[in-house]
């Protein structure tokens, strides 16, 4: 996903479908600066990362705050 429309995601739990294929249920927040992270919960030890999102496809909104 292109930086703009991460960005303009609300806080939630989100289902993300990868561009490799497969999916993940994520939490999604925004850190001090503002970056929006995700923390898919299906990953053992990446935790929570900001740098993954050009591995997402596409995001559907499950719950937000």
């Amino acid at each position: 996903m292109k930086r703009k429309k991460v960005q303009q995601l609300e806080h939630g739990l989100y289902k993300i479908w990868w561009k490799s294929g497969g999916t993940s249920v994520a939490a999604v927040g925004s850190g001090m600066s503002g970056d929006r992270w995700i923390a898919p919960t299906n990953w053992i030890d990446a935790g929570i990362t900001d740098h993954c999102w050009r591995d997402v496809k596409k995001v559907k909104l499950l719950h937000s705050r």
